[in-house]
């Protein structure tokens, strides 16, 4: 009996123990100090915002009373500028940053901590609720890398070629919320390619005070008018296969700085008003990168190649384009031109790309040494609004990569991306550089492999301690695509952090001075990666197959290679990035490489979640394509072996047969390039598979034949036209979804944000729609899309006062409903309007 009593005593306290603490939570609030800078603020606003997603409770922002539970941000001197702390006491959680972007990383920790997953192209937000409590934490963290981001490469339609302002002011946010700090980007000015137009150059009377251009020359991004770059055919997208026509509202596509100018300016006007819209753009983006703490760079490659355009303008003004005089000129006018219009952090130059294949002569090197210190000097006498950078396919010349460091002041940064496009190691030179900081910027992807899954995890981890290793500051990643890349650039940013899965045994002693040795060619540059992708699995997945995936996902990691020892295992670099091979034994030696993939789509009957499973259905497609991409590339090489024997065959029979068996497998060729751009367009999410699909039929299907290359000789081998079974299908046959490319976060107070809509179906829907509300509750307002061509829809949503949330409906022609994202009304995409 006193043994029955003592339990019910106690469990009558445990009991009331939970009930209070349920109650101090229920009226707990988010304490941010009155005065506090604008990010701070953000960074409160951010805590409320994942709070409400994992839980579901909105909490206030107030004042905290005595005993009141609370999470409080706030500056803590004692900390260095990049770090931050998690602790708890009692009921009060206090995250504290040395700097204001300090207190951010906390507060997107926090919401780490709470399952939440950030990545480039947006948040990955688990299905399930969890309960509120405030964490007990006790914790401090510091980067092991002072500088840590992103160098996305124009050129392509895969990359930033086709960012627009959404998507860049999309993917800074992302960066602070992965705690990285810098967006670094290249512009070719003239050559094999270019010019671009987000550098201009010119001379310092030919820019306005507000930064406008008053002379310039024609330069263009990638847009699918644009004929021959890269291998790129003019092609309109109306006239891409299996519906991906649908996801492009007009036949000539492109970002939206080029509208209306595509494939080129042609006017003096039209050449300005390029440079001067990029210039407005990068203005808005740069500002905001400022404010979450994000340093921007921008540049060209050294020494200056001057447009064809502008010497002649030169030379009109009585100028002599090879007189350093006017070049130290040109450089003064693009720096104050960067400084009225984008005010960047850096100003990058690169070594010339052919040091990387042809190497270089002491003149060259000369040429380069003067040519930095020109933009150095003019920098400094324009009170160094930007510091100077060096970047480049190398360090340095082949004599000597670590030679610029005695040539150029220590408040130069000085970097570089891995070699042979990633499959080098770190660039071993850095160890040579004293006193200075030395960026180390691993190959996220390489453009070979442009159109492939290139899952490279465990290599991002491996050069993270190299880089370490070699006593970098600086830690970046060179990419093109965003969200296939989530697990590579996932792995670099928290490896810039955090590098404890080091393997015992493993050598993580600081590198010594090379003196210009070649750098050295481990048989595998990898690290542990199971417990990376185990949870990842389970951020994307849930639960259930959160082993299972990840562990599958992690056999594959780093299987970019064939056996050949090619670094991609479907396409190769022909004229351009990501061209698929012609290989009639590829799919039988990648059969166990690919295996895999059906184990992995065993899993679908485990998942729950609406949220999971079309997560998972993005990987699975994502995979699909991979597969197809290698059977296409065994049929091409089948047809390429049959058709040369019809070329050679001189016994007639024989010919004949040959001629019949080419066209079987014409037919299967075509069916399979159904099956992946059905695949692909089911995966199509962000403006980087758009580009991937461009891709595939301008680059692949139209300029290199892919499918018809061999059509004309087969149709006289046959003596008749090929069947229609020869045609690509040209109409939509997967899945029906909403597809939203650019997805933002946050808004400044006021603006009011554009929603571009992809409405994918086998039929047209019948309308679009987007129902808002407040940030955790009120009256849903509903807001009716305009349709703007095929399947593209879009919306302004009124100016932004305060937080809300939104989701999208589209009806069916059968009468039912699409919903995104697909968690709605239960998880909406949420936005945070700036301080």
């Amino acid at each position: 009996m006193w043994r029955c009593l003592a339990i019910l005593v106690c469990f009558s306290l445990i009991l009331v123990t939970v009930t209070a603490r349920a109650e101090i939570f229920a009226t707990a609030v988010v304490v941010c100090a009155e005065g506090a800078s604008s990010t701070a603020k953000l960074a409160a606003k951010e805590v409320r915002r994942y709070v409400y997603l994992r839980t579901g409770k909105l909490l206030p922002m107030a004042p905290a009373a005595d005993g009141q539970a609370a999470i409080v941000l706030k500056i803590d001197t004692a900390l260095e500028p990049q770090q931050y702390g998690l602790k708890t006491s009692r009921n009060v959680l206090t995250i504290s940053g040395g700097s204001d972007a300090g207190v951010l990383y906390g507060a997107y920790d926090l919401a780490g901590k709470l399952g939440v997953r950030f990545y480039v192209h947006g948040d990955v937000v688990p299905d399930a609720k969890i309960p509120f409590a405030i964490p007990q934490l006790n914790e401090t963290h510091a980067p092991l890398f002072k500088t840590r981001g992103i160098q996305p490469f124009h050129d392509f339609p895969e990359g930033p070629d086709w960012w627009n302002q959404d998507d860049y002011l999309a993917y800074v946010s992302q960066l602070a919320k992965m705690r990285m700090n810098f967006l670094g980007l290249h512009t070719y000015p003239q050559g094999n390619v270019g010019p671009e137009p987000l550098v201009w150059i010119g001379l310092p009377q030919d820019v306005n005070l507000d930064g406008t251009v008053k002379s310039s020359y024609w330069s263009y991004w990638h847009n699918t008018a644009r004929a021959g770059l890269w291998g790129y055919a003019s092609m309109k997208t109306s006239e891409f296969t299996d519906g991906a026509a649908q996801l492009f509202a007009e036949d000539d596509h492109g970002p939206d700085a080029m509208k209306g100018l595509m494939p080129k300016p042609n006017t003096p006007e039209q050449c300005n008003e390029l440079f001067n819209r990029v210039g407005k753009q990068m203005g808005r983006v740069f500002v905001a990168a400022k404010k979450v703490g994000v340093k921007t760079c921008v540049g060209t490659e050294t020494p200056l190649t001057i447009p064809d355009a502008l010497r002649a303008h030169l030379k009109q003004l009585g100028k002599d384009p090879g007189d350093p005089k006017v070049v130290r000129e040109l450089y003064d006018g693009m720096f104050k031109r960067i400084m009225a219009v984008m005010p960047a952090d850096y100003y990058w130059l690169w070594t010339p790309e052919d040091w990387t294949w042809g190497g270089n002569n002491a003149r060259q090197f000369e040429n380069t040494k003067r040519d930095l210190l020109t933009a150095y000097g003019s920098l400094k006498d324009l009170g160094s609004p930007m510091r100077l950078a060096t970047c480049g396919w190398v360090l340095g010349p082949q004599h000597d990569r670590a030679a610029l460091d005695a040539a150029l002041p220590k408040d130069v940064a000085m970097g570089c991306i891995n070699r042979m496009t990633g499959n080098e190691s770190d660039e071993y030179a850095f160890a040579d550089l004293h006193g200075r900081s030395k960026w180390c910027i691993p190959w996220m992807e390489n453009d070979p492999g442009l159109i492939s899954y290139q899952p490279w995890a465990a290599r991002m981890r491996y050069d993270a301690v190299d880089a370490k290793r070699l006593g970098c500051d600086g830690l970046l990643g060179i990419h093109w695509r965003t969200k296939i890349l989530a697990m590579n650039i996932a792995a670099l940013a928290d490896a810039a952090w955090d590098q404890s899965w080091v393997p015992a045994g493993h050598d993580i002693s600081p590198i010594k001075p090379c003196s210009g040795s070649k750098n050295p060619a481990p048989e595998s540059r990898a690290m542990p990666i199971r417990d990376f992708y185990v949870d990842f699995a389970r951020a994307h997945f849930g639960d259930t197959v959160a082993v299972e995936a990840g562990e599958l996902l992690a056999t594959y990691d780093g299987k970019s290679r064939d056996n050949g020892g090619n670094v991609n295992a479907v396409s190769n670099w022909v004229n351009g990035p990501g061209n698929l091979l012609a290989d009639p034994n590829l799919a039988a030696r990648l059969a166990e490489r690919f295996a895999f993939i059906a184990k992995f789509a065993e899993l679908r009957p485990k998942i729950s979640g609406v949220g999971n499973l079309e997560r998972f259905e993005y990987w699975l497609n994502t995979l699909r394509v991979a597969d197809a991409q290698c059977q296409l590339a065994t049929l091409r090489g089948q047809i390429n072996d049959l058709m040369d024997r019809v070329q050679h065959e001189k016994n007639s029979v024989k010919k004949a047969q040959s001629a019949r068996d080419a066209l079987k497998v014409r037919i299967a060729l075509t069916r399979k390039w159904d099956e992946m751009m059905t695949a692909q367009v089911a995966a199509a999410d962000t403006p980087g598979e758009l580009g991937t699909i461009a891709n595939l039929e301008q680059h692949n299907r139209k300029q290199e034949g892919y499918l018809s290359g061999h059509d004309a000789a087969l149709e006289i081998a046959l003596g008749q036209k090929l069947p229609a079974e020869c045609t690509p299908a040209m109409t939509y046959t997967g899945p029906a979804r909403l597809i939203v490319p650019t997805v933002r976060g946050s808004v400044q107070k006021g603006e009011e944000l554009m929603l571009k809509i992809i409405a994918m179906d086998r039929q047209p829907v019948k309308s679009v729609s987007v129902r808002l509300r407040p940030l955790g509750g009120g009256e849903w307002r509903n807001l009716p899309a305009t349709h703007v061509a095929r399947a593209v829809h879009q919306v302004k949503l009124p100016a932004a006062s305060d937080d809300f949330e939104y989701n999208i409906v589209a009806e069916r022609s059968d009468g039912s409903k699409l919903v995104w994202p697909i968690t709605a009304p239960e998880i909406n995409q949420t936005i945070v309007v700036e301080p």
